[in-house]
């Protein structure tokens, strides 16, 4: 691991006890190490492992390399996150128990608790925005090979800020390359038989910057439906702890909660995901229709005379 001590922790959360035994939070920091390296390659985690340099007992300590700062951060954020989870309550062979000094302190209220966990979310969304966008900038050799931005790089739709541009993530490319997998299934399964023969041009011409004039609307279409639809099946797949800050203002309550009444949440994301499934699919249509070259209407229910009282099954 790239964190080794609970000093390292308070330091870079701000909130870890650097008096706490390390071994209370060793598990939590090993998850989200692995959580943390299916997103950005084992490539790139262990070019930082290789370049941490372990804490003595000496003080301070000591100053770490860029790319192990990037890395550090989002890994200490969640894994502390993880840990207050599972820290509210005391667990002993008698059960679990709250532990109270009622001479000089309380334990949260629930509406503080949901608001720190909202917080340390943002906080730790930002951390992992924040190093992915170090290592495109920085253009770590590691990671512009890696498989995530590999397939990133195969889509129409291959950026954080292509996919900004349709629909609104917060600039996000932490968000951007969890929902890859779902561009991917939705370029697969739906733009290619949409495009049929011409598919395969389509594609060559954007990855080579040699897009025809005839095809830049179509393609430009294919680019706004491919967002929309990733949308609807993140809505539908993934928490709303997952969702860029932005979508996730669309789903709470007036009480502020994202708890506050289940089944109007529920409905607001069905609303939500049946609007933009509808809009994405509307552009990949014309798209079509462009492609074919008929811009015919489709018709979804015959035309039915009022006054017929028949019906067949």
């Amino acid at each position: 691991m790239i964190i080794t001590t609970a000093k390292e922790l308070r330091q870079l959360t701000s909130s870890y006890f650097a008096s706490n035994d390390f071994e209370r939070i060793r598990t939590d920091v090993e998850l989200q190490t692995e959580e943390l390296k299916r997103l950005i390659s084992d490539a790139v985690y262990n070019k930082a492992k290789t370049e941490y340099i372990a804490p003595t007992t000496e003080v301070p300590l000591p100053v770490q390399p860029e790319l192990v700062k990037h890395v550090q951060l989002p890994i200490a954020i969640m894994s502390n996150y993880h840990y207050m989870q599972g820290n509210l309550v005391t667990h002993s062979d008698n059960g679990r128990k709250v532990k109270v000094n009622s001479d000089s302190e309380r334990m949260a209220w629930e509406w503080m608790i949901n608001a720190d966990n909202r917080a340390m979310l943002r906080k730790a969304q930002v951390a992992t925005d924040r190093l992915l966008n170090y290592l495109e900038k920085e253009a770590v050799a590691e990671w512009m090979s890696s498989d995530q931005r590999k397939e990133a790089r195969r889509l129409f739709v291959n950026s954080t800020e292509m996919f900004q541009k349709i629909f609104p993530i917060d600039q996000s490319p932490r968000f951007y390359y969890t929902v890859t997998p779902f561009l991917t299934t939705i370029q697969e399964t739906q733009v290619k038989p949409a495009m049929g023969a011409d598919y395969d041009t389509l594609l060559t011409e954007w990855q080579d910057n040699s897009v025809s004039e005839e095809n830049k609307t179509i393609i430009a279409l294919i680019q706004q439906a491919m967002p929309l639809l990733a949308m609807a099946m993140a809505a539908r797949r993934l928490s709303l702890q997952v969702l860029p800050d932005s979508v996730v203002q669309n789903f709470r309550s007036q009480s502020e909660t994202l708890s506050a009444s289940k089944n109007a949440l529920e409905e607001t994301i069905k609303r939500f995901r049946l609007d933009i499934l509808d809009e994405g699919l509307e552009a990949l249509d014309k798209a079509k229709q462009l492609r074919t070259g008929d811009n015919t209407e489709p018709i979804y229910l015959p035309d039915n005379d009022e006054c017929n009282k028949y019906m067949r099954t």
